[in-house]
C-alpha cells in the first residue's frame, strides 16, 4: 500500500515532543523559530494512505477566513511562539483536484528569522506564500 504524508504537527515544548514521537510522527530536522527567539519549535508528518498536497501559512486573520473556506486544516499553535510578532500558524490542505500532487516525504526546511522559506519534499519545493 502507498504512503504519503498524511498529517502534520507542531511542538513547542519537549513534553509535546515525546507525545509525537509515540504517536509515530516523524521529525523533521530543523527549527522553525531559529534566529528569532522563543521557544524551539520543530515541525512533525506521519505517513498514511490520504495525501497531504498543499500547505500554506497564515499570518492574519483574513488569511486563516480564506485558508478555512477552502477547506484548509489549521494547526493550531502559533509558530512564532515566545518570540513575539504576528501569529503565524501553519495550514495543510488533502486535495484530490488536478493540481493536487501527494507528498511522499518532507526532506528538509529552509528557514529564516521569523519566516519560514520553503518546504521540500521529494521531488518537489513549496515556496511558502
Amino acid at each position: 500500500m502507498t504512503t504519503y504524508v498524511s498529517e502534520l504537527d507542531v511542538s513547542l515544548t519537549a513534553a509535546e515532543e515525546r507525545d509525537l514521537k509515540q504517536r509515530g510522527f516523524n521529525i523533521i530536522d530543523g527549527n522553525l523559530n531559529k534566529g528569532a527567539g522563543g521557544y524551539d519549535i520543530r515541525l512533525w508528518y506521519k505517513n498514511g494512505p490520504s495525501a497531504i498536497t498543499k500547505v500554506q501559512v497564515s499570518f492574519n486573520y483574513e488569511m486563516s477566513v480564506g485558508l478555512t473556506k477552502a477547506g484548509y486544516t489549521k494547526i493550531e499553535k502559533d509558530l512564532n511562539a515566545g518570540a513575539g510578532g504576528s501569529y503565524l500558524y501553519i495550514w495543510f490542505l488533502k486535495g484530490s483536484g488536478e493540481f493536487d500532487t501527494p507528498m511522499w516525504t518532507l526532506v528538509s526546511l529552509q528557514m529564516q528569522p521569523m519566516k519560514l522559506k520553503s518546504l521540500q519534499v521529494v521531488g518537489r519545493e513549496w515556496p511558502v506564500i
